[in-house]
This record gives C-alpha cells, sequence and structure tokens, in this order.
C-alpha cells in the first residue's frame, strides 16, 4: 500500500477528457485504500497543484445546490431548492456538505504532453496509457458528516449534537452552543489532521460568530 498508487492512478483519471471531478470514496474503493491515506495524499496533491478541493451543497434530497471552495457561509442557512419536486426549504448542516477534487486544467495538459511523448518514444498506443479502468459507479459522494462519522471515533451523539447547534443559526452565537461545535472541531484537529481541509471552513464559520 503506497500512496504514490493514488498518483498513478490520479494520473489516469487526468488523461481521461471525460473526468473532471471526482469524489475521494471512489480513490478509495478503486485501489481498496483506507480513507485516511486517500484523503491525506489527495490534499497534498492539492497543495501541489495537481488538485482543487471544492465542497458541493445538496440539499436534503440529494439535488447539487451549489459547487463552492468553502462552505462556511452555507452553514445554518435556511435555503429553498428549485429543483426538488416542489419548493422545499432545509437547513444547511453537515450532511449537506460534500468534499469533491477538480483535476486542474495545467495538471490535465502536462499529463496529456507526457502521453504523447511517450506514444512517440515507446511507440504506445496514447489511449491506452490515458483512459485507465475508470468505474464511474464507484464515484459516490459522501457527505462531511459521514466522513467524519466513519473515520473518527467521535461519538454519533457528539456529531449530531454540533450538528444541530450549527443548524440553529438564531442561536448558534450563544457561548454553550458554539462551545459544542468548537469542541468537535477541536478534537477532530487533534488527533485527526488529515481531515483538517474539510473542517477548515467550519473553523472559520464559528470564528464569525466569536468575534
Amino acid at each position: 500500500m503506497n500512496e504514490f498508487e493514488i498518483d498513478s492512478y490520479i494520473e489516469k483519471l487526468a488523461s481521461n477528457k471525460n473526468v473532471k471531478s471526482f469524489y475521494p470514496i471512489a480513490i478509495c474503493k478503486m485501489l481498496k485504500f483506507p480513507i485516511k491515506l486517500v484523503i491525506n495524499r489527495l490534499n497534498k496533491l492539492v497543495n501541489m497543484g495537481y488538485l482543487k478541493l471544492k465542497f458541493e451543497i445538496r440539499c436534503d434530497n440529494f439535488d447539487i445546490m451549489d459547487i463552492v471552495d468553502s462552505y462556511e457561509d452555507y452553514l445554518g442557512k435556511n435555503i429553498e431548492c428549485e429543483d426538488c419536486d416542489s419548493v422545499t426549504e432545509f437547513v444547511i448542516g453537515l450532511e449537506n456538505i460534500f468534499p469533491i477534487y477538480y483535476i486542474n486544467d495545467n495538471y490535465r495538459e502536462y499529463i496529456k504532453k507526457k502521453n504523447v511523448c511517450l506514444q512517440v518514444q515507446e511507440k504506445l498506443n496514447c489511449n491506452q496509457i490515458s483512459t485507465g479502468n475508470y468505474d464511474s459507479t464507484l464515484n459516490t459522494p459522501t457527505s462531511l458528516k459521514d466522513i467524519i462519522l466513519e473515520n473518527t471515533s467521535v461519538s454519533s451523539d457528539s456529531i449530531e449534537e454540533a450538528n444541530n447547534k450549527i443548524k440553529k443559526k438564531g442561536i448558534v452565537d450563544k457561548a454553550k452552543n458554539v462551545q459544542v461545535v468548537l469542541t468537535l472541531v477541536n478534537t477532530i484537529h487533534q488527533s485527526w489532521e488529515w481531515l483538517e481541509p474539510y473542517i477548515q471552513p467550519l473553523v472559520h464559520h464559528i470564528s464569525d460568530f466569536i468575534k
């Protein structure tokens, strides 16, 4: 189990013009790697400029409302989804946040040129190199709430309590409620640093109420 296998697989995805983005769980399923290893490596690739981390905002019926760089401005807000059968209002919580990675165009162009060079030098079929074995059925979104719940030892009750405080926008600025959410964030930060890029917008969201 080597993190560079993740790099190789991302390179194959970048070579596939039909793949613009992917969820971390797709890499876990395809390579049979633990999510901690996958997310940690993907975030390093973000820092290197290969990928871009974004967050899907989905309604309670799973329709995509928006795709953003940071979800902090959405937390606790009442939103109407016009894509649902009937216009429904709901409050944004962690279960509505879905991390997703986009492939950087410059990186994709680099891989394209690299494959062309390999084709010339080794007389290989570029299509065999570039398409890769990508099963789109594995690319299923997982909410931030579920990622925390399934990959940390934080109790479901603690996560649920913090999420409820986030969604109660009218009283989230009260010290007691802020502390509940802050405790969750601090616990994750201390023991599961690989999740930090995912919870950073949540930290900013809390900071806005503390100021």
